[in-house]
């Protein structure tokens, strides 16, 4: 008889802890069909349809884009600036690469960080004196040293690779030809996939002339005066502070190493620059993914 009671008040406390189970799983269920929070990471949006001012205008203040410095990750041990780093960017699914546009003396624009090309290629002297039919010749090496099979890449190359599929923060080095990057970018309808750097607020203002379609990256410290607020990203280095609110302009651009405090540095810009963008997701933080499509589809 005990046993027999025994089993029973087994079974009946089994039968109400599986009820209990399925209750809370029919809540947690509609809990998470009510809830449109989800990770950037796992969001569906193709964010590369749309114009790069309309991505950063409809981010909200607490998400920020990751974008790779010299278009490669210092962990993968490939060059900078290589079209084999900007390949691995895209299947990671990165969504801002920067790059650096050089200048030869034959006229080709180039990827290639340097004024010479002893530290990270194969070759000598500087790029500005070197034609295309040499430079093409050079093996590049990666940050660490390591020579590759890779060459120096045409802009033109780049582009081609990048469209639709990346965003590109363009820095100009000092050979670089202007009006023929512009006209690459444009032959290419790649206007809205692209920020132009610069180092002064004269140089902003002069790139805000020749492509007032695209986004220019301008010095912070005087906040941009001068300069059209729609289309104007502010580089702030590592000086970003709560100070600054996202609004003020087009957004915050800052520069993260992994030292840093990555929340509180997203918490201020619109998108980090890092040596090591696949340490963390395209775009850090939630958002609505509903409000967020909403907002693209009405720009």
């Amino acid at each position: 008889m005990l046993r027999t009671l025994t089993h029973l008040a087994l079974g009946s406390f089994t039968a109400l802890a599986l009820i209990a189970c399925q209750n809370q799983a029919a809540e947690q269920k509609n809990e998470a069909q009510t809830n449109t929070v989800t990770p950037v990471s796992e969001a569906p949006l193709n964010l590369l349809k749309y114009d790069l001012i309309d991505v950063l205008s409809c981010l909200p203040n607490n998400n920020t884009l990751i974008a790779a410095h010299r278009g490669t990750s210092r962990a993968w041990d490939i060059p900078e600036n290589s079209l084999q780093g900007l390949n691995l960017l895209i299947e990671a699914g990165t969504l801002i690469a920067e790059i650096d546009v050089a200048g030869l003396k034959s006229g080709e624009q180039i990827l290639y960080h340097d004024g010479v090309w002893d530290r990270k290629s194969t070759g000598k002297g500087p790029l500005a004196s070197t034609t295309w039919d040499t430079a093409e010749t050079y093996l590049l090496k990666s940050y660490a040293g390591t020579l590759s099979s890779e060459r120096p890449p045409l802009l033109s190359t780049v582009l081609d690779l990048a469209k639709d599929k990346i965003f590109l923060e363009v820095d100009f080095k000092s050979s670089a030809k202007t009006d023929d990057v512009l006209r690459l970018i444009r032959e290419r309808d790649m206007a809205g996939q692209v920020v132009l750097i610069a180092y002064t607020q004269e140089r902003a203002k002069e790139l805000q002339a020749l492509a007032p379609e695209m986004l220019i990256s301008a010095p912070g410290e005087d906040k941009g005066q001068g300069l059209n607020p729609k289309t104007t990203l502010l580089w702030m280095g590592r000086n970003i502070t709560s100070q600054m609110g996202k609004t003020d302009m087009a957004g915050y651009i800052g520069l993260v190493s992994k030292e840093d405090n990555i929340s509180e540095k997203a918490a201020q810009s619109v998108f980090l620059v890092s040596d090591w963008p696949t340490d963390y997701p395209a775009i850090i933080g939630e958002y609505d993914q509903q409000a967020y499509a909403t907002c693209l589809a009405e720009k």
